[in-house]
């Protein structure tokens, strides 16, 4: 599922990035790697606000459709 649609507060796991190479390499940048750890953590209008390797980034619902996650079990 789309970050943008991920469960506030529930901890996912970054399954894969989409987009074009220039945003998918910027996301990857920022640390949305496979494998990585993420939460939700509010929502704000068109942005989605997520706890990511310890810090708290706001990000575009559009480039939080581009991350694909799953629930941790």
């Amino acid at each position: 599922m789309p970050l943008a649609l991920a469960e506030p507060a529930v901890p996912h796991r970054v399954v894969d990035v989409h987009g074009w190479p220039g945003v998918r390499g910027r996301l990857i940048d920022m640390g949305f790697v496979p494998g990585a750890e993420v939460r939700v953590v509010g929502q704000n209008g068109s942005a989605v606000i997520v706890e990511l390797l310890g810090c708290r980034l706001m990000l575009r619902r559009g480039f939080a459709n581009h991350i694909h996650v799953q629930p941790m079990v």
